[in-house]
Protein backbone atom coordinates (compact mmCIF):
# COMPACT_ATOMS: atom_id res chain seq x y z
CA UNK A 1 0.00 0.00 0.00
CA UNK A 2 1.65 3.07 -1.28
CA UNK A 3 1.87 6.36 1.24
CA UNK A 4 -0.89 8.31 -0.11
CA UNK A 5 -3.51 5.17 0.71
CA UNK A 6 -2.02 5.24 4.23
CA UNK A 7 -2.15 8.96 4.41
CA UNK A 8 -6.15 9.06 3.09
CA UNK A 9 -6.76 5.95 5.47
CA UNK A 10 -5.91 7.71 8.30
CA UNK A 11 -7.53 10.74 7.55
CA UNK A 12 -10.38 8.92 6.32
CA UNK A 13 -10.37 7.19 9.90
CA UNK A 14 -9.73 10.50 11.79
CA UNK A 15 -12.82 12.24 10.08
CA UNK A 16 -15.11 9.37 11.17
CA UNK A 17 -14.02 9.23 14.46
CA UNK A 18 -14.44 13.13 14.96
CA UNK A 19 -17.73 13.83 13.23
CA UNK A 20 -19.79 12.27 16.35
CA UNK A 21 -17.58 14.85 18.10
CA UNK A 22 -18.75 18.04 16.23
CA UNK A 23 -22.37 16.94 16.29
CA UNK A 24 -22.21 16.59 19.67
CA UNK A 25 -20.66 19.99 20.58
CA UNK A 26 -23.40 21.48 18.06
CA UNK A 27 -26.14 19.59 20.13
CA UNK A 28 -24.64 20.94 23.42
CA UNK A 29 -24.82 24.55 21.84
CA UNK A 30 -28.36 24.50 21.41
CA UNK A 31 -28.88 23.24 24.48
CA UNK A 32 -26.81 25.67 26.28
CA UNK A 33 -28.50 28.42 24.81
CA UNK A 34 -31.70 26.85 25.93
CA UNK A 35 -30.65 26.31 29.39
CA UNK A 36 -29.87 30.23 29.30
CA UNK A 37 -33.10 31.57 27.86
CA UNK A 38 -35.58 29.31 29.10
CA UNK A 39 -34.54 30.52 32.69
CA UNK A 40 -35.96 33.94 31.43
CA UNK A 41 -39.50 34.91 32.89
CA UNK A 42 -41.27 36.12 29.86
CA UNK A 43 -43.52 38.63 31.64
CA UNK A 44 -39.97 40.77 32.12
CA UNK A 45 -38.04 43.00 29.96
CA UNK A 46 -33.91 41.01 30.60
CA UNK A 47 -30.42 41.04 28.74
CA UNK A 48 -29.04 37.88 28.59
CA UNK A 49 -25.92 37.53 27.80
CA UNK A 50 -24.93 34.18 25.43
CA UNK A 51 -21.34 33.21 24.29
CA UNK A 52 -21.34 34.13 20.53
CA UNK A 53 -20.21 31.13 19.31
CA UNK A 54 -22.98 29.12 20.90
CA UNK A 55 -25.39 31.83 19.15
CA UNK A 56 -23.90 30.67 15.67
CA UNK A 57 -24.00 26.93 16.54
CA UNK A 58 -27.64 27.12 17.55
CA UNK A 59 -28.85 29.76 14.81
CA UNK A 60 -31.46 28.48 12.39
CA UNK A 61 -32.58 26.02 14.71
CA UNK A 62 -35.76 26.40 16.59
CA UNK A 63 -36.20 25.23 20.87
CA UNK A 64 -39.07 24.97 23.28
CA UNK A 65 -39.08 26.66 26.23
CA UNK A 66 -41.87 24.74 27.99
CA UNK A 67 -44.74 24.68 25.32
CA UNK A 68 -43.41 27.39 23.37
CA UNK A 69 -40.98 26.92 20.30
CA UNK A 70 -38.53 29.83 19.53
CA UNK A 71 -36.43 30.00 16.31
CA UNK A 72 -33.13 31.55 16.74
CA UNK A 73 -31.39 33.72 13.74
CA UNK A 74 -28.29 35.33 12.82
CA UNK A 75 -28.28 37.84 10.00
CA UNK A 76 -25.62 39.58 8.81
CA UNK A 77 -26.58 43.29 8.39
CA UNK A 78 -26.23 44.82 5.00
CA UNK A 79 -27.27 48.65 6.02
CA UNK A 80 -24.09 48.33 8.40
CA UNK A 81 -20.78 46.00 7.20
CA UNK A 82 -19.15 44.27 9.61
CA UNK A 83 -22.04 43.72 12.01
CA UNK A 84 -24.55 41.09 12.45
CA UNK A 85 -28.15 40.57 13.72
CA UNK A 86 -29.31 38.51 16.20
CA UNK A 87 -32.57 37.20 16.75
CA UNK A 88 -34.80 34.92 19.10
CA UNK A 89 -38.19 35.07 17.79
CA UNK A 90 -41.65 33.62 19.61
CA UNK A 91 -44.31 31.46 18.51
CA UNK A 92 -47.35 33.21 17.00
CA UNK A 93 -50.37 33.94 18.49
CA UNK A 94 -48.98 33.52 21.90
CA UNK A 95 -49.43 36.51 24.41
CA UNK A 96 -47.14 35.94 26.96
CA UNK A 97 -43.54 35.40 25.01
CA UNK A 98 -40.08 37.02 25.00
CA UNK A 99 -39.02 38.53 21.80
CA UNK A 100 -35.26 39.03 21.42
CA UNK A 101 -33.11 40.93 19.69
CA UNK A 102 -29.49 42.34 19.08
CA UNK A 103 -27.03 44.04 17.20
CA UNK A 104 -23.12 43.20 17.44
CA UNK A 105 -19.86 43.63 15.48
CA UNK A 106 -18.64 40.44 13.65
CA UNK A 107 -15.80 39.61 16.25
CA UNK A 108 -17.66 39.73 19.78
CA UNK A 109 -17.40 37.10 21.98
CA UNK A 110 -20.24 37.58 23.68
CA UNK A 111 -23.89 38.84 22.73
CA UNK A 112 -26.20 40.93 24.86
CA UNK A 113 -29.55 40.40 23.55
CA UNK A 114 -32.63 42.47 24.33
CA UNK A 115 -35.67 40.66 25.60
CA UNK A 116 -39.13 42.10 25.95
CA UNK A 117 -42.50 40.59 26.73
CA UNK A 118 -44.12 40.49 22.75
CA UNK A 119 -47.16 42.40 24.44
CA UNK A 120 -44.75 45.47 24.30
CA UNK A 121 -43.93 44.78 20.96
CA UNK A 122 -44.54 47.83 18.65
CA UNK A 123 -44.09 45.76 15.56
CA UNK A 124 -45.04 41.89 15.01
CA UNK A 125 -42.02 39.57 13.90
CA UNK A 126 -42.77 36.34 15.49
CA UNK A 127 -41.70 32.91 14.61
CA UNK A 128 -43.84 32.00 11.32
Amino acid sequence: MGIKKVLCLIIAVFGLLLAPLSFADQQDATEKFQAIFCKLDPAKQSHPIIPADVYKDAAGKEFTCGDLTYRVKVISDEGDAGHTLYNVDPPGDVKNALDCDAKADVGMRNIALNCMPISEETTEHVNP
